[in-house]
């Protein structure tokens, strides 16, 4: 008897074959995938294809070095269809200080504590065996404080972006 792929194996196959053809092929699909979400679509139709020369710039230019789009692609694969444009939240905006939202936007946010939305998935993975896919935006509250006080200039930031998968089998 075989044993089918966890929903997280499952995730972990389609995370390897986006890359299969070489991150340039990855970030042009990604780019496509990002577009067809935003628009409400589970299809990659030849309409979000031609990219603007702006919009090739941005794909040739380490895309997978932004954890924001790392992340937004694990969620865009993870998500099911009619959420898809919630998966986008993290997208790295270009136009808008870095990609870095300035402190009045952080404070307007909800917040939840990982620890208790982590505990929540286990407890659903443990119970009802179900899997939770987390999209995480940790900010670091310091940073955009000195940021905005004109102070920051020196200092790095300890805020990152990552997906945390939970299922029966274990997390990833």
């Amino acid at each position: 008897m075989t044993s089918l792929p966890s929903p997280l194996q499952t995730l972990h196959a389609q995370i390897t074959a986006f890359f299969s053809a070489g991150n340039e092929k990855a970030s042009l699909h990604f780019v496509a995938l990002l577009s067809a979400a935003r628009a409400g679509s589970v299809n990659i139709t030849p309409s979000f294809m031609p990219f603007k020369t702006a919009e090739l710039q941005e794909v040739k230019c380490h895309i997978w070095d932004n954890c924001k789009q790392t992340a937004t692609l694990v969620l865009l694969l993870a998500t099911a269809s009619e959420c898809l444009e919630a998966a986008t939240v993290f997208y790295f905006n270009p136009s808008t200080r870095e990609g870095i939202p300035r402190l009045a936007e952080i404070q307007a946010r909800p917040s939840a504590s990982l620890r208790a939305v982590v505990e929540k998935a286990v407890d659903a993975a443990l119970i009802r065996r179900e899997v939770t896919v987390l999209g995480v935006d940790q900010v670091d509250m310091e940073i955009l404080e000195r940021s905005e006080k004109g102070e920051a200039t020196h200092f790095q930031s300890f805020g990152h972006t990552f997906v945390v998968g939970v299922g029966p089998e274990g997390a990833m």
